[in-house]
Order: C-alpha cells, then structure tokens, then sequence
C-alpha cells in the first residue's frame, strides 16, 4: 500500500522527504523506492530530521 500511495503522489517524478532519524523501517522503505540519505539535517521538537532525495532518470 506505501508504495502505491508514493506512485500515486509523485510518480516518478525528481522528490525529496524528510524523515526521523532513527526511523530505519521509514529508511529502509524509501531507500528501495530509490530514495538516498543525502546528508541534510534539521532539527524538530521529536527529534533530528534527515532529508532523503530521489533522482528521477
């Protein structure tokens, strides 16, 4: 069902996100939708965010 919410919102489409960091199932899910850590942080109330980008080809 996530993959297909994804594919519906953005398609394939150039996409950044941020998550929680820590979150390695949220990770480990957009990683195989091609999604990559990309080394940006901010800060939140619940905790540091890591941005992950994806690349469209």
């Amino acid at each position: 069902m996530g993959f297909t919410l994804l594919t519906e919102a953005i398609g394939a489409a150039d996409a950044y996100l941020w998550v929680l960091d820590g979150n390695e199932r949220a990770i480990s899910f957009y990683e195989r939708q091609g999604f990559a850590l990309d080394g940006a942080t901010k800060p939140e109330d619940v905790g540091l965010e890591r941005r992950m980008v994806r690349r469209a080809d």
